[in-house]
């Protein structure tokens, strides 16, 4: 180690870990665990209680809303060990990423309202604001993007 006069120490801060890697590079990550820590264990073992998908989001202190994601990686892991390809952790186009928000003052927060006000469940409603969203042009929502105007009060 130097001595002081050659440097003037930093003081350590915890480090944002989430800034330190892409998105694909965590998925490869999840592969990885799967792969050399939990030894690749057979499909019907992955979704247990204390399975595969529970272990990723346990190990990499994942919400667990990102359990759909955990057993996409396996999926996608499987796929592409099938075909002989190498996994890259890349999404498949068409599989999210984008935030598609439903406006406050838009049709779809009305059939939103409407539907549940009704008492129609989420996945009915999610298919009727999808059909008004397709008419319009508009990327199909998920029931998250329903459910948050449901729940948090947003109508």
């Amino acid at each position: 180690m130097l001595p002081a006069q050659y440097y003037t120490p930093m003081p350590l801060k915890p480090l944002d870990m989430r800034a330190t890697f892409t998105d694909e590079q965590r998925r490869v990550g999840y592969a990885v665990y799967f792969l050399d820590v939990l030894e690749a264990p057979e499909r019907s073992e992955r979704g247990e209680i204390n399975g595969a998908i529970s272990a990723i989001v346990r190990e990499f202190r994942l919400p667990s809303e990102s359990r759909a994601v955990a057993e996409r990686v396996l999926i996608d892991l499987t796929e592409c060990h099938m075909k002989g390809e190498v996994y890259s952790g890349a999404r498949k186009a068409g599989s999210g990423g984008k935030n598609k928000l439903i406006s406050l003052d838009s049709m779809e927060i009305q059939i939103v309202a409407d539907n549940i006000e009704a008492g129609l469940g989420l996945t009915q409603t999610m298919r009727l604001v999808n059909e008004h969203r397709r008419k319009c042009g508009l990327e199909d929502v998920g029931q998250l993007q329903i459910s948050k105007k449901r729940y948090h009060g947003e109508m």
